[in-house]
């Protein structure tokens, strides 16, 4: 039977939460905040809608004992751990909040998410992605092209494969029709030793918005290095 780490229970028992967050470290701090969202995000409310306003306190208070913006459950700490969530049901539809409309980047916008199981993370420089100052529901990013490559369906899961048909990465799409795989974002990467075009990048799959240089999030995966180009251009991720 899967047990949970205890340190996930040290901190539901904590009268203090969330200040142990700042006691134990960036790898166990993210670990137990990913744990608390996916367990929101499978909340059993009447309307799905509603569970913005039951996480609100419980972000705000996180918020300001780590002194961290939050936007749409994503904190700047741990901007790069956040933004690396996938749908667990692939039928599963976005959830509508009355007239606001939450950002693709959020994982937010799902029910029953998942975070990518990661160890030590290696992320881009500040200004390759971060919040913008202007939108809250705006990201700013580097937008690279993924090269050479194209996904393809097997065993029940998206693989993408290179020129020569290896096998180069894993893809779960927020949509399953009409999936445009040209763009992506670098979120991270492996930290660790290892040739440079082999390393494993951890993208956002985007579709762009080329008139209006804004692009959204359609999927997130990992991909080798070598086939995602090292030309970037700056565009906001709505």
């Amino acid at each position: 039977m899967h047990c949970s780490p205890p340190w996930r229970e040290y901190f539901l028992l904590d009268p203090e939460f969330p200040q142990r967050l700042n006691h134990t470290g960036f790898d166990r701090s993210v670990d137990f905040i990913q744990f608390l969202f996916e367990k929101y995000a499978q909340s059993d409310l009447t309307k799905k809608s509603d569970r913005d306003v039951a996480i609100s306190g419980l972000v705000n208070r996180i918020e300001n004992v780590l002194q961290t913006e939050a936007r749409y459950g994503i904190f700047a700490r741990y901007l790069h751990r956040l933004l690396l969530w996938r749908r667990t049901d692939e039928n599963m539809r976005g959830i509508v909040y009355g007239d606001q409309q939450f950002p693709s980047w959020s994982w937010m916008t799902y029910s029953d998410i998942k975070f990518l199981p990661l160890g030590r993370l290696k992320v881009p420089i500040y200004t390759d992605l971060r919040f913008d100052t202007e939108r809250r529901d705006v990201l700013l990013v580097q937008v690279r092209a993924i090269q050479s490559c194209s996904l393809e369906l097997k065993e029940g899961r998206h693989v993408i494969v290179d020129a020569n048909s290896r096998v180069v990465g894993d893809l779960w799409l927020d949509i399953t029709s009409n999936t445009y795989f040209q763009y992506c974002i670098v979120i991270g990467m492996e930290d660790e030793i290892r040739v440079d075009p082999e390393k494993t990048y951890y993208i956002l799959l985007v579709e762009e918005i080329p008139s209006e240089n804004e692009c959204k999030r359609i999927g997130v995966g990992n991909i080798k290095a070598r086939c995602v180009s090292r030309e970037s251009w700056e565009r906001k991720l709505l």
